[in-house]
């Protein structure tokens, strides 16, 4: 015994004998979501799942709703966010195209004014009337310009 004890004194403790017992450790909390799963999904519903699963696991005893987590909710949640991306891209189509038609619409009462005052002879006003119509034009431009650089740069 004398002889174990010699060997052992000068070795450093394995791991196994710094780990408390068995009954003493923290049982490891369970994940829903297997890491092979996770890597197959894109970045941001892999955030959101992950955000999911770190607030039903945060704390010392694991929720039972996160046990509860299937497959099934995390498909239902992959729908949501394709559908919302859906309606996203619908709305901005819609937007685009009747800002196209009102600037056509603008353009086209625009010119037909110049035009009719340009026949009617009074020359000077259509010539301010143009004057004023390419500043109010520019400026909406330039507003709208810097509004979109403004967006871009805060995504």
């Amino acid at each position: 015994m004398d002889a174990e004890k010699g060997e052992t004194e000068g070795k450093p403790p394995e791991q196994d004998d710094l780990k408390p017992p068995a009954s003493e450790q923290e049982p490891a909390a369970p994940q829903p979501v297997p890491p092979e799963l996770l890597e197959k999904l894109p970045a941001e519903t892999r955030e959101a799942v992950q955000s999911l699963t770190t607030a039903f696991y945060s704390g010392p005893v694991p929720s039972p709703i996160a046990q509860k987590i299937t497959a099934d909710h995390i498909t239902q949640l992959i729908t949501a966010r394709n559908q919302d991306a859906e309606r996203e891209y619908v709305d901005r189509k819609d937007t685009r195209r009747w800002a196209t038609v009102l600037i056509g619409l603008c353009l086209v009462v625009g010119v037909g004014m110049v035009v009719f005052l340009v026949i009617a002879g009074q020359v000077d006003l259509a010539d301010r009337l143009m004057e004023r119509g390419i500043l109010l034009g520019g400026g909406v431009g330039i507003g709208y310009g810097i509004s979109e650089w403004r967006r871009r740069r805060r995504e």
